[in-house]
């Protein structure tokens, strides 16, 4: 019984490529973050990540080719970020992590994670004896210092990660450097 209760929670909360959370995780996880106590809860860097010049390889490929480029990205993923942060596969080639920033660490350790990231994804992959290279852009936001509402600053480092893109791709880009005229822009 143990065993099949296992198995239906990571049906149903892994992604089964990448094995990272899949999207009902990571919005019950961003659930329980939103209900505890301020005076319990470390801050948290939200980081959105949308592969670049993903498409193409599952136009030119097949999606066996894509699929092992999203296996390898979760891989990837997972060994950029610290045991207990969360990695989750949001759909397609969309990725985002949530970091912990204990003791009033805040943006720079963020945007430390983000270059490893980058660096990482953009590293050659073979495929199916292909050898691929993407890349990734990224938006941060952290709260509660980008906003107060967990749900805002979601949305706060999904406009960052547009200017990200916008600006040339392979970019990471926080919430709190966007120009205050685009960052209110939805």
């Amino acid at each position: 019984m143990r065993t099949m209760g296992r198995t239906l929670s990571t049906i149903a909360f892994e992604d089964r490529l990448t094995r990272l959370a899949n999207r009902r995780f990571f919005e019950a996880h961003v659930e329980r973050l939103q209900e505890q106590p301020a005076s319990d809860r470390d801050a948290v860097a939200i980081l959105y990540i949308d592969l670049d010049g993903f498409k193409p390889i599952n136009d030119r490929h097949g999606h066996h080719a894509g699929d092992m480029v999203l296996k390898e990205i979760g891989d990837r993923l997972a060994r950029c970020v610290r045991h207990g942060d969360f990695a989750a596969r949001l759909g397609g080639d969309e990725f985002a992590v949530l970091l912990s920033l204990p003791d009033g660490q805040q943006g720079h350790y963020a945007l430390d994670v983000a270059r490893r990231i980058i660096d990482s994804v953009s590293a050659p992959i073979m495929a199916d004896g292909l050898d691929v290279q993407i890349g990734c852009s990224i938006g941060i936001a952290l709260w509660p210092s980008d906003a107060a509402d967990l749900a805002l600053a979601l949305q706060n480092a999904d406009r960052a990660l547009y200017a990200a893109k916008h600006a040339g791709r392979a970019r990471v880009v926080s919430y709190s450097d966007l120009p205050t005229d685009n960052a209110t822009v939805d």
